[in-house]
């Protein structure tokens, strides 16, 4: 299905359009898929019965909880409008950011956007409400950065705020990397990843616990969480190998002249490889690096198209579309398919759960529980 809807979107924008709302009815009408289904039902009803546990959530989920029972819906609607506000978002930011790179086929952008979207951040949206349809803001904000609307930029940035608070220091980061770092040249992007790389929040760690300074028992609590597996370890580094890969090659076959779409290009990668390589102290930070991964799709589906457009000939250009869209859904499954049979780490957490002592203990937690 994924294959002939990539190939067919290729004549036309519509088309593409109307798969889009296709996707949107799907997570909109989801039941009990994810492990935080049962959760927001649970908060649901708290809320209406009026319990305080619910004041510390963000502003947005709140206000959209209390218009669901004064229109007398139930819980479904929350799972409604957060799917069709999010899918309809992340499509508008690959619609208008697939025009931005001139003399590049920009409906073979988008269509690639859309199977990248599908394959690798699609089925997240089914599972995760608040923190995806911040990052489909998140992401229009860097369109609007693009356009050079900063006012409207820091606006939605503030809204996103509103949905889920982890886009705070995101938007902080970002607008200031924006305005002072990026873009920069090639060697200093690799000093800069060579120093996330060695996980200077491990290394603090490692010299708060060991010396015994003011805080080291923070280091020591039950708040840090590293994947249960090795499967979960190698998605986290082999992601940022991967990136830096993906990185070079770009920056050596595809000529960025803008300079504000080569600082989105930058930074994206590099917050990426940061948060990534952070989950292994802390696990929020694996939540958060889903605010760059639709970025990269963007620009994955740029360099496939500059390839398919200028280094294929034409006779050949629909049969290694084909094989490329072949290559990403096979890939999406044997990615999915171990994490979804046997990996513990997949709506399981392992907490490194220790008090006041030097040593490590593992213990599941289910989500589910």
């Amino acid at each position: 299905m994924l294959s002939s809807t990539v190939l067919l979107t290729i004549s036309r924008h519509r088309i593409t359009c109307y798969y889009w709302i296709f996707l949107a009815l799907v997570s909109a009408f989801r039941f009990e898929v994810g492990t935080d289904y049962p959760n927001y039902v649970n908060l649901y009803y708290d809320i209406k019965a009026g319990y305080q546990s619910y004041l510390h959530l963000e502003p947005f989920h709140l206000i959209l909880n209390k218009l669901a029972f004064y229109l007398n819906f139930g819980p479904q609607f929350i799972f409604f409008i957060y799917s069709i506000l999010t899918t309809f978002l992340f499509a508008l930011f690959y619609y208008k950011t697939s025009k931005i790179y001139k003399g590049l086929n920009a409906k073979m952008v988008f269509a690639l956007c859309t199977i990248l979207y599908v394959g690798n951040y699609y089925f997240l949206t089914l599972n995760s409400i608040r923190s995806c349809l911040a990052a489909a803001i998140y992401v229009m904000s860097l369109y609007c950065f693009l356009k050079g609307r900063r006012l409207l930029m820091l606006l939605l940035l503030i809204i996103g705020s509103t949905i889920h608070f982890s886009i705070i220091p995101i938007a902080l980061i970002t607008v200031f990397l924006l305005k002072f770092i990026f873009p920069v040249k090639k060697i200093t992007f690799f000093i800069f990843a060579a120093i996330l790389i060695t996980n200077p929040i491990s290394i603090v760690k490692y010299i708060f616990v060991t010396y015994k300074l003011m805080y080291y028992n923070y280091f020591l609590s039950n708040t840090f969480a590293v994947p249960a597996t090795f499967i979960g370890q190698m998605s986290a580094y082999g992601g940022v190998l991967l990136a830096l890969i993906f990185y070079s090659f770009f920056t050596r076959y595809i000529r960025i002249e803008d300079k504000k779409l080569k600082a989105i290009f930058q930074l994206s990668i590099l917050l990426f490889i940061a948060f990534r390589i952070f989950s292994s102290e802390l696990f929020v930070f694996a939540r958060m690096s889903r605010y760059f991964s639709p970025v990269l799709y963007f620009f994955t589906a740029l360099a496939i198209t500059y390839y398919l457009q200028l280094k294929v000939r034409p006779a050949f250009r629909a049969a290694s579309l084909f094989c490329v869209v072949l290559i990403l859904v096979v890939s999406n499954i044997i990615m999915f398919m171990p994490r979804g049979l046997g990996d513990a780490s997949y709506g399981n957490y392992k907490i490194n759960y220790c008090i006041n002592t030097m040593s490590v203990c593992d213990i599941p937690i289910s989500t589910m529980d």
